[in-house]
């Protein structure tokens, strides 16, 4: 069961605009940007080591306030 959202015009507002950022920075991607990743090692006693690969997407977004911040919507 969901509920809906407070402010329907607001959060139509902000879905646009991720929806848009998102986008935006997927093309940038495709153009050969790289998404800074971790990797961690998990290891014990008697266990094979695993290795965990995290992309750090949100690293990758606050590098780039101005492609976010270039959208007209974001200064309304």
């Amino acid at each position: 069961m969901s509920t809906a959202p407070r402010s329907a015009d607001l959060f139509r507002a902000l879905r646009a605009f991720c929806l848009g950022a998102f986008f935006e920075l997927g093309a940038e991607i495709e153009r050969g940007a790289d998404i800074p990743v971790a990797l961690a090692e998990h290891g014990g006693p008697n266990r094979p080591t695993l290795y965990e690969y995290r992309p750090l997407v949100g690293t990758f977004i606050e590098l780039r306030p101005e492609r976010i911040l270039s959208y007209r919507d974001a200064h309304a």
